[in-house]
């Protein structure tokens, strides 16, 4: 029997706890909650910008065109915090929103130059910082975990999405 299995099959209480180590999405919240200060600490007061608003804007210089909605879907955000983050970026015209051409009732989000160059600026901090991360991994590791995060969003996705899921 395998660890995972065996885990499934205990008995856990208050009295016979889990350990943390072995939750997956403790350990995941962990690590984005370690990102994201990380993230205050280095680059927001400096750029004015929150961590949802770097991913925002990094999300539309990847993928230009994307409503309000899609972003918040995409980057697993609450509507109402995309909507907050869309105006301060708005405002500071680091984006602008286009009416689409063919559904009038779809607005469109896209990098204006200022975003551009925050964008140009910050992503050399995110390559360093991402080079820090995995310093201590191989080659082979640094794929295997490109790989299994993936398919950990994909399956957070499906269960997202699914109306029964508990």
């Amino acid at each position: 029997m395998d660890r995972t299995t065996a885990m499934a099959n205990t008995p856990y209480s208050a009295d016979n706890p889990m350990p943390l180590e072995e939750s997956i999405p403790f350990r995941v919240a962990v690590a984005a909650n370690l990102n994201a200060g990380i993230w205050q600490r280095q680059h927001a007061r400096r750029y004015g910008l929150t961590i949802t608003d770097w991913r925002v804007l990094m999300l539309l210089v990847t993928r230009p065109g994307l409503s309000a909605r899609e972003v918040s879907e995409y980057i697993a955000v609450d509507k109402m915090s995309i909507t907050r983050s869309v105006r301060r970026l708005l405002a500071r015209k680091y984006i602008k929103v286009a009416m689409n051409s063919r559904d009038r009732r779809r607005l469109e989000l896209s990098v204006r130059p200022a975003g551009a160059a925050i964008y140009d600026e910050v992503v050399g901090f995110l390559l360093q910082h991402q080079a820090q991360l995995l310093q201590d991994f191989s080659v082979t590791e640094r794929l295997m975990l490109t790989e299994l995060l993936g398919k950990l969003v994909v399956a957070l996705r499906r269960i997202a999405s699914d109306p029964d899921a508990s």
